[in-house]
């Protein structure tokens, strides 16, 4: 993987990334997702994160995760939120 700049996305906290467009439409490119995942090595992280809203605050949180290795996230609910998951490359095991 070539290592490569972006002046796309700023980082807000240690993996986490947010457009620097604040525009109605955020395109993200394999490019990008190239850029997320030579960033998470480069940092030595299990994941990082793009994210497609514009808040912490909005009420709906769009974003795309990328692990670089097998990770679990603790076993985790949220009482006013729904969590929608589509992958795009790889695999997943979702716990109920």
């Amino acid at each position: 993987m070539q290592k490569h700049e972006s002046k796309k996305w700023n980082e807000e906290s240690l993996g986490v990334y947010y457009s620097s467009d604040i525009s109605s439409v955020i395109e993200v490119s394999d490019y990008d997702l190239d850029w997320l995942i030579n960033q998470i090595k480069e940092k030595g992280l299990h994941y990082g994160r793009l994210c497609l809203h514009n808040s912490i605050d909005d009420l709906l949180q769009i974003m795309i995760i990328a692990f670089i290795n097998e990770f679990s996230f603790p076993i985790h609910r949220h009482k006013d939120k729904v969590e929608a998951y589509t992958i795009l490359k790889g695999e997943c095991r979702y716990i109920t």
